[in-house]
């Protein structure tokens, strides 16, 4: 039996910021937290970040706390994609547009 991972608007914080930090990064940002169907943070597992059109562009592994943390990203359409064994994968479309 799969579980179900969660990385929507409604049980995931999913921060997009469009303002850099000058000294530290340039470009946008897409953060957020996985967490299983009961709403317990989920940790170490893979986040993929895709063009919309397909290709990887970087991959992360959550924290302890659920959290990941892409930067350095244009303005364009993204694919967060999660996967876990044991789990469905779960896909959440992000457009920057700052």
């Amino acid at each position: 039996m799969t579980k179900r991972m969660i990385i929507s608007t409604a049980m995931m914080t999913l921060i997009l910021n469009c303002t850099a930090l000058a000294q530290i990064q340039s470009g946008n940002v897409i953060r957020g937290k996985v967490r299983n169907s009961a709403g317990s943070n989920l940790a170490h597992i893979r986040v993929d970040l895709a063009a919309d059109n397909g290709p990887l562009i970087q991959q992360t592994i959550t924290n302890t706390e659920g959290a990941f943390y892409f930067s350095n990203l244009s303005d364009t359409s993204y694919a967060v994609v999660v996967s876990a064994p044991d789990y469905e994968p779960v896909t959440e479309r992000v457009e920057l547009d700052c």
